[in-house]
């Protein structure tokens, strides 16, 4: 005899993950920074009140900015808005005055949440947003509502009221191309890349993982939704400090990091790192761009096969993966040249190499990298002619140029308003790069493209020195003679101390490009 049965399925939502952690695990430990501590009940709780609060004060679909270094606040400020149906804008903190008024005319917040530092930017611009609620975190000016009364004076809403196709955070890009733009990302798309990144990632839930990049940007944020996701306890660092971080693995007993490339190579360079107990550490992610060769085998040395590299974007969180098995240092030619890739698809993600005509490349053509996934985006915020020019199909343009091995490794070789042309030839920047790097005088470097009266335009590199040395141009450019072609050596080059970053970690090279395009007939993004 067959049994009839009835079963219910829905999909999930972000407000699922703070529900499920406070029934399974309450007295475990959710979220903890500097100087304070919530247990994954104690965290449902406070997201509840500041839920009703928030629905007391903006209506369901309403943009509630949160301009904040990394925080418990801001945690449950974001967790709020997925437990509302309220939409979560993070502003890069590192912006200008102005281009945070921008961010916030652009979204048309009815809510800022903001940190006690940042008073005197707000109160600047809060002449210009009469009916904008200001909310402040910490000692309060005169003009905003404290956080922790807001907190207290609403009815808590105890059940989420949101659904998986509802928009949940709006992500503005870093702006490596042009103006930032806000990314819309649903409840849904952001459980599936936090669910991949859980599952291809090697997430635990008795990890306890560190996250140190800022929250307003789409790597910390999905790390943080899943170890969350997977019931393992988050500490934030309010900004990344190597040496905090190296005093934290041994008191906090870390499993997991997420960090920049950059951030990586300076905690390597941190004294004391040698001699600092490492030994809780099973876990690294590193993503935001990729890592140079000589300095994640340097890392592979130092903290052995635990990294896993995972390449997206604000647009797509989760596209390829390199797990922790695939950095092999010591094997086949073809084996250890894949350090140098970003991985193969994440489970549920298809990427494809196209032309400019939109047919596949061959294996080892360079094209256009293009994702279809779950967990990207639906198009940016009131960007309708941007939307049509970032979408083939249901296909993401990611604006990455590279290519394919025979079984899909993903190997990057530029952004494509980064390739370089010269004398009509393409010089993609990271073969370049990859090249210069390998000199051992060099530190960090990022070659850009600058005006030449004859070649249209020529390549120069940008070097960082690495500790002690005082490299040479034309030690540079000979080191280059077997290893690129002529016409993709440096022509220039100018030594510095730092580079310009953004908020990712990633290299600002329109910032790089800027002063040399000045005044031009055109300019090159």
């Amino acid at each position: 005899m067959k049994h009839s049965v009835t079963y219910r399925s829905a999909a999930m939502t972000l407000a699922d993950i703070i529900a499920r952690n406070a029934r399974l695990s309450p007295d475990g430990l959710g979220v903890k920074d500097e100087t304070r501590s919530l247990t994954h009940s104690a965290l449902a709780r406070r997201v509840s009140m500041l839920a009703g609060a928030l629905r007391a004060c903006a209506g369901k679909g309403a943009r509630v900015a949160i301009l904040a270094f990394n925080c418990v606040e801001f945690l449950e400020i974001q967790a709020a808005c997925e437990w509302a149906g309220t939409i979560g804008v993070g502003i890069n903190v590192r912006l200008a005055e102005a281009e945070i008024g921008a961010v916030l005319a652009d979204c048309q917040a009815e809510a800022l949440f903001f940190e006690a530092e940042f008073s005197q930017v707000v109160e600047r611009l809060r002449t210009s947003f009469g009916d904008l609620r200001l909310i402040c975190i910490g000692d309060s000016p005169a003009w905003a509502e404290r956080y922790e009364a807001l907190m207290s004076s609403a009815e808590a809403l105890e059940e989420p009221d949101v659904f998986a196709s509802d928009i949940v955070h709006l992500v503005y890009t870093s702006g490596t191309t042009g103006q930032p733009k806000g990314a819309i990302l649903t409840h849904g798309a952001l459980f599936e890349a936090a669910r991949m990144t859980a599952h291809e990632g090697g997430v635990l839930r008795n990890d306890v993982a560190l996250l140190v990049m800022p929250m307003f940007h789409i790597g910390a944020k999905i790390e943080q939704l899943a170890f969350s996701l997977s019931g393992a306890a988050v500490i934030f660092h309010r900004k990344f400090d190597p040496e905090a971080v190296l005093r934290a693995l041994s008191r906090e007993r870390v499993t997991a990091l997420h960090m920049a490339p950059v951030l990586i190579q300076r905690l390597l360079d941190t004294p004391g790192f040698e001699a600092a107990d490492k030994s809780s550490l099973r876990s690294i992610h590193y993503s935001a761009s990729p890592m140079p060769v000589p300095l994640l085998r340097r890392a592979l040395a130092a903290f052995g096969p635990v990294f896993t590299q995972i390449y997206g974007m604000t647009e797509c969180p989760v596209c390829t993966v390199l797990k922790p098995h695939q950095h092999v240092t010591d094997g086949t030619d073809v084996q250890t040249g894949r350090l140098a890739s970003a991985g193969q698809e994440f489970l549920g993600t298809e990427v494809r190499i196209a032309t400019l005509d939109g047919t596949d490349c061959a294996q080892g053509e360079i094209g256009e990298v293009l994702v279809r996934s779950p967990g990207q985006t639906q198009g940016y915020w009131g960007a309708a002619g941007i939307n049509e020019q970032s979408f083939v199909g249901d296909w993401l343009r990611t604006g990455d140029m590279g290519y394919f091995d025979r079984e899909r490794f993903l190997f990057l070789v530029d952004r494509a308003k980064d390739v370089i042309v010269t004398g009509g030839e393409n010089v993609f920047s990271r073969e370049v790069e990859d090249a210069l790097r390998s000199h051992p005088d060099v530190g960090e470097v990022a070659v850009i493209g600058v005006p030449d009266s004859e070649w249209g335009e020529t390549v120069m590199a940008i070097v960082i020195p690495a500790p002690g040395s005082a490299p040479d141009a034309d030690a540079l450019t000979s080191h280059c003679c077997d290893r690129i072609a002529g016409y993709k050596r440096p022509r220039q080059f100018k030594f510095v101390d730092e580079l310009p970053r953004l908020a990712s970690g990633k290299i600002d090279k329109k910032n790089l490009r800027a002063p040399f395009w000045a005044g031009q007939s055109r300019f090159i993004n």
